[in-house]
């Protein structure tokens, strides 16, 4: 497994006592010893809780954070610990297995073998609505990849 070069942030918040860390970016910089790149200072989707938005996302993720808040102008950032998720009551894993059953006797009803979509799947089609003058074809950020 390779460690990220952002490795240094998620073992910083696992050694914090509090479940709030706020940093400036700056701090941040020097706790990972280089500077964030240009996208994490003029776009606050940088700092989602997402899985897949980058690697140091991943990193405060495992560490057990998520992101609370994101002052841009301010550059500030506040990590707030994730509380363990209760177990599942007898009722909750009974509802979940019903659920599960109940998709595979519809994909059995329909004779697919495959697994069958959720029935919100698709809700929102046609609800999409663009900004006037947004250009589809130009990059979202184009600096990513920037360092």
């Amino acid at each position: 497994m390779t460690v990220s070069k952002y490795a240094p942030l998620g073992e910083y918040l696992e050694r914090q006592q509090g479940d709030q860390v706020r940093l400036s970016f700056g701090q941040l910089e020097n706790l990972l010893g280089f500077r964030l790149p240009k996208s994490a200072y003029s776009q606050r989707a940088w700092w989602s809780n997402n899985p897949d938005n980058n690697v140091m996302t991943k990193v405060w993720r495992r560490a057990r954070f998520l992101t609370k808040s994101v002052d841009m102008d301010k550059h500030m950032v506040v990590f707030m610990r994730q509380k363990p998720k209760p177990p599942l009551s007898d009722g909750q894993k009974a509802e979940q297995a019903k659920s599960r059953e109940s998709l595979a006797d519809l994909a059995a009803r329909n004779g697919k073998r495959q697994a069958v979509r959720h029935p919100l799947r698709g809700a929102l089609k046609g609800h999409l609505r663009l900004v006037g003058g947004t250009d589809l074809t130009k990059p979202a950020d184009p600096h990513w990849g920037d360092t």
